[in-house]
């Protein structure tokens, strides 16, 4: 079953997923992560309101470069690199992945 969704993104990416889920919540059931690339996308998607619209849809943001880890037996989707139990995908079909599972 899917757990986790890891949204690590540059920050127009960042825009572009938050604008696609219209504030839809990520289901109850994963752990919906949003990080920036860098600190300067951080900032960036900060200034512009990104982060706030994902936090406020119950995003969990994280600081560049924070791991995000699977327990044992959870699967995920990553858009970075995927490891042991993960798929990785494109920013918006993770994003999506997120509210509809």
């Amino acid at each position: 079953m899917l757990a986790q969704i890891l949204l690590a993104a540059n920050a127009e990416e960042l825009q572009a997923a938050a604008r696609a889920l219209a504030a839809r919540k990520p289901l109850i059931r994963l752990r919906a992560l949003a990080m920036p690339l860098t600190p300067e996308d951080y900032h960036e998607a900060g200034e512009a309101g990104t982060l706030s619209v994902l936090a406020a849809a119950g995003w969990i943001i994280l600081w560049p470069g924070t791991p995000a880890a699977l327990a044992p037996g959870e699967a995920g989707v990553t858009t970075l690199e995927a490891g042991a139990g993960e798929q990785k995908l494109p920013v918006a079909q993770a994003a999506l992945r997120a509210v509809t599972g």
